[in-house]
């Protein structure tokens, strides 16, 4: 090979490897800062909502272990709970965003927890890290509500809430949960992203897709001190043990997060989970396409 057509390559290299990393630094960046979502909740809603149930709402505040201020509304029902359920919302949402919940399991006697993910809405910290740091979240207001609450403590979690609730399962102490459109690893959906014909296969995935993925990883070590490589679900399930009944909940249209995810995760552990896949629903719909069912199936499962 001649000296021009050397550095002709060597051109083509930098300039393909500098190309990457930029973009991988775009995408993780935008993935895990606030970038004016998530938004700041209504108090009047959950006036609203408490009112028509002829339950009772306020605001609750607890500290992450790393001094972050987690910020919620706690609604009980009328009379003695008989448990308390944690919901957790979607990445570019608030807590507003999982208010749906709230009536039916008020009207099952149940206390509920809706709280704005870190660097959502009200809740204080500056990174979002899709479960390497809010699964620690997560048990500290599962501890809070058995002080808060009498009896047990469930959960259900909306898309990255899913992903979320299903992370901390080892260490939250939850009676059962449900997980509505989880994604399986947060490495295997970032590639969906990047190619989403790829599915959630490594051997399906092109070079290139892997290189923006894995550098965009590299990029959150080193500037962040993150591994989004531990946002993964499917290793927590297993640490858990099946202690935690799981309640997985799909669309089979779901292009966002494919039913493909959650169809692996309960090849991880089939003993004590189990999964609702409804045809031709897409991406968190279940609940509004089969919302009678929904609210049946989810009290049924808690009260087992």
């Amino acid at each position: 090979m001649n000296k021009p057509l050397r550095r002709l390559l060597a051109g083509v290299l930098i300039t393909g490897a500098l190309g990457i990393g930029a973009l991988s630094t775009l995408l993780v960046d935008g993935a895990c800062h606030r970038n004016g979502l998530g938004g700041a909740p209504n108090p009047k809603l959950a006036k609203q909502i408490a009112e028509a149930a002829h339950g009772s709402w306020e605001d609750v505040s607890i500290s992450a272990n790393d001094g972050a201020s987690l910020r919620g509304w706690l609604f009980r029902p009328e009379g003695q709970p008989k448990g308390s359920v944690m919901v957790l919302h979607g990445v570019g949402d608030n807590r507003s965003g999982a208010t749906g919940h709230i009536a039916y399991l008020l009207r099952g006697h149940y206390a509920v927890l809706v709280a704005d993910s870190r660097a959502r809405g009200e809740s204080g910290g500056d990174l979002i890290t899709y479960g390497v740091q809010e699964r620690h979240d997560v048990a500290a207001w599962a501890a809070w509500l058995r002080e808060t609450i009498p009896g047990s403590v469930y959960g259900i979690g909306i898309s990255m809430g899913a992903g979320v609730i299903l992370q901390s399962l080892p260490e939250a102490g939850f009676q059962a949960v449900v997980a509505e459109s989880p994604f399986r690893c947060f490495e295997a959906i970032a590639m969906h992203r990047i190619l989403p014909g790829s599915g959630w296969s490594r051997t399906l995935a092109t070079p290139l897709g892997w290189a923006v993925v894995e550098s965009g990883f590299l990029y959150a070590r080193l500037r962040y001190n993150v591994n989004l490589a531990d946002a993964c679900p499917e290793h927590s399930l297993p640490q858990d043990g099946g202690k935690t009944r799981v309640l997985l909940v799909h669309g089979s249209q779901d292009t966002n997060i494919p039913a493909t995810h959650s169809r692996a995760l309960l090849q991880v552990l089939p003993k004590g989970t189990m999964l609702w896949e409804v045809q031709d629903a897409e991406h968190v719909q279940v609940f509004a396409r089969e919302r009678q069912k929904y609210e049946k199936r989810v009290l049924d499962f808690f009260a087992e």
